[in-house]
């Protein structure tokens, strides 16, 4: 897989349970999915909202998508992280915007590491979009592997 690219690898766990519920004619087709995440990481607002406009019943499947990106380090291969914690570690205040106002887990924290969309954004300087995620409820006091240890906070 190349750096920066997307692979459906599941939804949230509210849109999980969703999408077993449903039958299989009415389900979210890959296609929908794998559109709304390419226009997101392109950072094509009026796509992305164009495709939860036209897919309103799935919104919040979409929104809580789980993707796969390249870790930073190459030798670990790929993590799994929601659309959301990738906006945020971006920059993308408009996609996150978008994302929260579909009701995006804000306080979903990636299953490799517990970090949450709040510390990526804090972690990469990106103060707008934090802001907008703590405006939105983010919890600070999630807890995030990367800092487990006493000496890890210390100053």
């Amino acid at each position: 897989m190349s750096k920066g690219s997307f692979n459906i690898s599941g939804a949230g766990a509210a849109s999980r349970d969703a999408l077993a519920s449903s039958s299989a004619d009415t389900a979210l087709d890959e296609d929908t999915q794998q559109r709304f995440f390419d226009a997101c990481k392109a950072h094509n607002l009026p796509d992305a909202e164009a495709i939860l406009r036209e897919n309103q019943d799935y919104k919040e499947e979409l929104a809580n998508s789980l993707i796969e990106i390249d870790a930073v380090n190459a030798s670990e291969g790929s993590r799994e992280v929601s659309l959301l914690f990738h906006a945020a570690q971006l920059g993308y205040v408009d996609i996150v915007t978008l994302l929260l106002a579909n009701d995006a887990e804000f306080n979903f924290a990636a299953p490799d590491n517990g970090a949450t969309p709040l510390l990526a954004a804090a972690h990469n300087g990106h103060a707008e979009v934090a802001e907008k995620l703590l405006t939105h409820g983010a919890d600070v006091d999630k807890a995030c592997l990367l800092y487990t240890s006493e000496a890890d906070h210390e100053g």
